[in-house]
């Protein structure tokens, strides 16, 4: 929404997923980007309560899917959109799915262009899940400590770098508010 892709964080998912538009029902038609960010979506995720070792656990199973997205969204929904948080790694990806959406690039791509170039930042890397070549957004970047304080910087000076405003103020704002109590 920072620089006009996207409209709102209010919008639904599916305004920017037209592929999938055949799950929008069952209340999945409540689920908004703002439900995403604050990982209060409802649907049924089991990030925490198994260890990632298990071949069962939910991102494990995600990340080999064939249709991530269509593995996430597929699930039931346990509460209303909005009300209760559960940590989604599942769902950060499909963030970056609606980030390529809205732009018509990639993360990889728009990450480059609007925030390591003008940060200086060239050694990184970004995982790609296997079968289905959908860029990794839930922790799996790889970029050197120097250039993540780079980011720490941007927060604790209004996200300026060099006289210039890399992400609004709002932006970063909203970034470290409570949202929702987990």
């Amino acid at each position: 929404a920072d620089k006009g892709y996207i409209s709102s964080e209010d919008d639904c998912i599916f305004d920017y997923l037209p592929d999938h538009s055949s799950l929008c029902t069952g209340g999945r038609e409540k689920i908004t980007i703002r439900h995403m960010l604050t990982m209060s979506g409802g649907l049924q995720w089991n990030e925490w309560d198994v260890s990632v070792s298990e071949s069962n656990h939910e991102i494990i199973r995600f990340n080999q899917s064939a249709n991530p997205v269509l593995y996430l969204l597929s699930k039931p929904l346990l509460s209303e959109p909005g009300t209760t948080f559960y940590y989604n790694g599942g769902g950060v990806d499909l963030l970056g799915q609606i980030v390529k959406n809205a732009v018509g690039e990639d993360i990889k791509a728009f990450s480059k262009t609007n925030l390591f170039t003008p940060l200086g930042i060239n050694n990184y890397y970004w995982q790609t899940l296997s079968p289905s070549g959908i860029t990794c957004c839930h922790g799996d970047i790889y970029i050197t400590p120097r250039d993540m304080a780079k980011l720490g910087y941007l927060f604790l000076n209004d996200v300026m770098w060099n006289g210039t405003r890399i992400i609004s103020s709002e932006c970063i704002s909203k970034s470290v508010q409570a949202h929702i109590s987990p």
